[in-house]
């Protein structure tokens, strides 16, 4: 993987992220200090974009697009009770991406009315079938306060871990071992098959599972040794199992689907929006990590994502304390902030926080809705609230359901079936589907 470290470019991203989280946002929706005193800490994840430089200049204007924080996922068995309503992956970079959907789609409705648009134009080649088009040389760059969950994360990971019950000597051994471990030396690998094949440690103990478990699924962290597999958000394991796969794996995928959503896949072209940066701390992952998860789980062609990083001064005010740092605790709470259009939110279990959510066993449903969530409750991002404003603003014709328009742009469904085959077992979530009256 093209790394690139201590670059100017990815500390003026974070600085930029950063500084508009201190000065831009409200207190509501940040962490804060419990009644027994315990502090909570959050994931801050941006998505910038790297503008072409201008003649006679000595840099890149940079322009935020989107920030969020966040670290919870909404349990699987709630997205029945969506109807498309409820944000269900709450985790800051998947939270920054889908603002950053958000952006564009209202890019594409300004230039619909004959506004202008900084990253968006009209699109002149009549062959793709897509209206409109990133501007030409507009790079994207995604920063992280943390490395996101998932494969890549493992040695990250595993060095901060306290793997009780083991004495230091056979810690410091694993971790050793682990960090060793490249993908392709796995004797059981297929390299020349798109079905992956995991690789397993020698001597590390049977996966774990949790009490509430589902076949085929590697929840969060259970097994540290298990590499190269696919693997779910992390959640205690006693908690209600979310399907919604790890941000590694999506933003593995994005490297072939691009980072538009299905909505906007339709309306611009994916030839320039893939992500060019992943941004990180230079001590917050391991290069093998990062080369196994995003190369070396499969062997096609894609458009992948350099990692730049840059050295980290502390300046984010919230950020998650170290395996020596005091006793904190994670925020339930996700905030979004969109600089184009003022767009600020903050998130509870999916939804607006204060929303009247009925999420009891009994789960009643809201008249009004057909579903878990009253009217009004839904963020701007819900998958309702932006397919309807592309049916309303005649950006896309509505025919039946969303999940089974969806299901009807072929070429895109089958560019996600074969992406996710080279990764391996990809278990599905339950449908969120609904209809726009």
């Amino acid at each position: 993987m093209d790394i690139v470290r201590d670059s100017s470019l990815g500390l003026a991203i974070s600085n930029l992220v950063v500084n508009a989280y201190t000065s831009k946002c409200p207190r509501t929706g940040k962490p804060s200090i419990r009644s027994n005193g315990v502090e909570e800490w959050t994931i801050l994840a941006g998505v910038v974009a790297i503008m072409p430089q201008q003649a006679h200049t000595s840099s890149e204007p940079l322009q935020l697009v989107s920030l969020a924080t966040g670290s919870k996922a909404v349990p699987d068995s709630m997205r029945p009770y969506s109807k498309g309503r409820m944000v269900h992956d709450l985790h800051s970079e998947m939270l920054a991406l889908r603002a950053l959907n958000y952006h564009l789609l209202h890019e594409c409705v300004k230039l619909k009315l004959g506004r202008t648009s900084s990253l968006v134009e009209t699109n002149p080649d009549s062959v793709t079938n897509k209206a409109f088009r990133i501007k030409e040389g507009m790079r994207f760059a995604l920063f992280i306060t943390e490395p996101p969950c998932g494969d890549a994360s493992m040695g990250y990971l595993a060095q901060s871990e306290k793997f009780d019950g083991m004495k230091k000597t056979e810690r410091d051994e694993r971790v050793k071992g682990l960090l060793s471990v490249s993908y392709l030396t796995n004797p059981t690998s297929k390299s020349n098959s798109t079905e992956a094949s995991p690789t397993v440690y020698e001597n590390e103990p049977p996966l774990k599972r949790a009490k509430m478990s589902v076949p085929g699924v590697v929840r969060g962290r259970d097994g540290y040794y298990h590499l190269g597999t696919v693997r779910t958000k992390p959640g205690r394991a006693d908690s209600p199992i979310s399907l919604s796969k790890s941000c590694l794996d999506k933003l593995t995928l994005k490297q072939f689907t691009s980072f538009l959503n299905c909505i906007n896949s339709l309306i611009l072209s994916s030839d320039r929006a893939h992500l060019s940066y992943l941004v990180l701390a230079e001590d917050k992952f391991t290069e093998v990590d990062m080369t196994r998860c995003f190369r070396e789980r499969f062997e096609a062609d894609c458009t992948p994502f350099s990692l730049l990083t840059y050295k980290d001064s502390g300046t984010f005010p919230h950020g998650k304390p170290d395996i020596n740092g005091p006793k904190m605790v994670p925020s339930p709470l996700s905030l979004v902030y969109i600089p184009s259009t003022d767009l600020v939110e903050v998130l509870n279990g999916g939804v607006k926080q204060g929303c009247n959510l009925n999420a009891n066993k009994t789960m009643k449903l809201f008249t009004q809705t057909g579903c878990g969530v009253k009217r009004g409750g839904e963020s701007a991002l819900s998958n309702y609230r932006m397919f309807s404003e592309a049916v309303s603003r005649g950006l896309i014709s509505l025919g039946g359901s969303y999940n089974g328009w969806k299901k009807s742009h072929t070429q895109r469904e089958e560019l996600k079936k074969r992406s996710r085959g080279y990764l391996g077992e990809w278990v599905a979530t339950q449908v969120d589907d609904f209809v726009v009256v």
